[in-house]
């Protein structure tokens, strides 16, 4: 199940391990790094380290937030009543 993001920035973008740059024939070119870029305000992921490092990043909370599953969800009084 991935983890979920979400940003009120709809084109929100953070780099979580910056790219190494290099000259290369005059031109400067980019290489490796962890870009996090939110689509429409939100970003998923299902690796476990990236979504560590997101709820870790001086701007979550701020910036953007992660977002509840289902599963995080607090169980209703309606689904109570029905197990017991």
């Amino acid at each position: 199940m991935s983890t979920r993001f979400a940003s009120q920035h709809r084109n929100f973008c953070l780099y979580l391990e910056s790219p190494k740059r290099k000259l290369v024939n005059n031109e400067v070119t980019h290489e490796g790094g962890v870009k996090c870029q939110f689509v429409n305000g939100t970003y998923a992921t299902d690796d476990t380290r990236i979504a560590a490092a997101l709820r870790k990043h001086p701007a979550c909370g701020v910036s953007f937030h992660e977002m509840k599953t289902e599963a995080d969800k607090p169980a209703t009084g309606d689904a109570q009543n029905a197990a017991a």
